[in-house]
């Protein structure tokens, strides 16, 4: 996960420029691509879901992951930081569950919600 350069054109010569764009941390370990990602101001975490079926709560002043939130069946493609303890994710295997962002441990679960669930607008 990260963030790089973007391209635009230019009006100069049509084609693309780079931009500069500063990569600021890789966070490594899911072992699919990222669909999701949500920030904790007050809890300084980064949480993000995958398709590698977990979501991941990170340090946001080390960089380190802290727990991994694993028990869905299906890709993550949801979460949300919630009143600063809490994580909600949403999964492609239709359940929503909600987990301790200390512990890990999932302390609620919603199955089959119908559709999947996706956190574009």
């Amino acid at each position: 996960m990260g963030a790089g350069a973007s391209r635009k054109k230019t009006p100069s010569n049509g084609g693309l420029q780079k931009e500069k764009g500063f990569l600021i941390k890789t966070l490594s370990g899911h072992t699919g691509g990222i669909n999701c990602i949500d920030y904790s101001a007050k809890a300084k975490v980064i949480i993000t879901g995958s398709d590698d079926r977990t979501a991941r709560v990170w340090d946001f002043d080390t960089f380190s992951c802290k727990v991994v939130l694993e028990g869905h069946t299906g890709y993550v493609t949801c979460c949300k930081s919630w009143h600063d303890h809490f994580a909600i994710t949403a999964s492609f295997d239709r359940s929503v569950r909600k987990w301790n962002l200390t512990s890990g441990n999932c302390v609620m679960k919603m199955e089959n919600h119908c559709p999947a669930f996706s956190s574009k607008k």
